[in-house]
């Protein structure tokens, strides 16, 4: 499981001693925060999560939470508590942005001409380019229009202001690989997970089945249908959660179900198995 600073997933337990953990959080922290590791274990890392909302099943046989990603985290040690339960030492991750320190010769930018700006400082223009947020931000948003184009179909949908968000919304928006999501979560620096996202948009990159490795689309085929962009996390009645990517079309599949709009999570859209 993956949860990204900002990100909100819904998660259903049933199983008795998480659901115990679970209320314990609810009943008696205040912050009602809990960690999520993600990645491989070995990796040692995760995002704390804050839950938002939730609702018991009558019988209080399980519990439907939904939380917000916060911040990233490094597990330190393993260890458990008095009660057996596991609870490492972690330690928060800081998020580094290197526009801060340039901010001085990034604001005459604005001011000054380039050639007047070389009067400050020896560095190229393109080097402080690389720590200019407002130029990251630029150069990812027409890479990303260029692979929406047109087909956005939610009107409430809009970019992040924050520098912070704005990486975080590209790990949302494009189903990277695991690892690949993993390392870019991993990186301290807001500039530097920027510049790497920004160069893996610039390919023209293709997704395929995980089991027959037949082509089913590429990158213009995305289609925005939440303020989130092109992903969406949901739950659906049996408490499955399914991490959701929409496309405007695929190939090389075939129809193995009847169509249904039952938890279709999207208005006037239904649904069908493919395969």
């Amino acid at each position: 499981m993956y949860l990204i600073p900002g990100q909100e997933i819904p998660l259903t337990f049933s199983n008795r001693i998480t659901l115990q953990f679970i209320t314990t959080i609810i009943e008696h922290d205040d912050s009602r925060t809990f960690g999520i590791r993600i990645g491989r274990f070995e990796d040692r890392f995760g995002t704390t999560a804050e839950i938002r909302s939730f609702s018991y099943k009558d019988d209080r046989s399980s519990i439907t939470i939904k939380v917000q990603g916060r911040q990233r985290f490094t597990i330190i040690d393993d260890r458990n508590n008095e009660q057996g339960e596991y609870q490492p030492n972690v330690r928060i991750l800081s998020e580094i942005d290197m526009h801060d320190f340039f901010r001085p010769i990034i604001q005459s930018e604005y001011r000054l001409s380039r050639k007047s700006r070389s009067l400050l400082t020896p560095l190229p223009a393109n080097s402080i380019d690389q720590y200019d947020n407002h130029v990251l931000m630029d150069r990812l948003k027409t890479i990303l229009m260029k692979i929406f184009e047109y087909r956005i179909k939610n009107d409430e949908f809009s970019y992040p202001v924050d520098a912070i968000a704005f990486s975080y919304f590209v790990l949302m928006a494009i189903p990277f690989p695991d690892t690949i999501k993993t390392r870019l979560l991993q990186i301290d620096c807001v500039n530097l997970r920027l510049r790497l996202e920004m160069s893996l948009l610039n390919e023209n990159f293709k997704f395929i089945c995980g089991t027959c490795r037949q082509n089913l689309c590429d990158r213009n085929s995305f289609l925005v249908m939440s303020k989130l962009g092109t992903s969406g996390t949901f739950v659906n009645s049996n408490g499955i959660v399914h991490e959701l990517y929409t496309f405007s079309k695929v190939e090389n599949t075939r129809r193995v179900s009847k169509y249904s709009d039952d938890f279709s999570w999207f208005p006037n859209y239904g649904w069908i198995i493919i395969k």
